[in-house]
């Protein structure tokens, strides 16, 4: 694997867990509230 490649894939997936974790946070809020 390319180290550009392991780059890439390794940004993708903290931008994709940062999602997920910010869309999460939201739904706790809103059922909160």
């Amino acid at each position: 694997m390319d180290p550009e490649e392991l780059f890439l894939f390794l940004f993708g997936y903290d931008l994709y867990v940062i999602g997920r974790r910010s869309h999460a946070k939201c739904n706790s809020t809103s059922t909160a509230s």
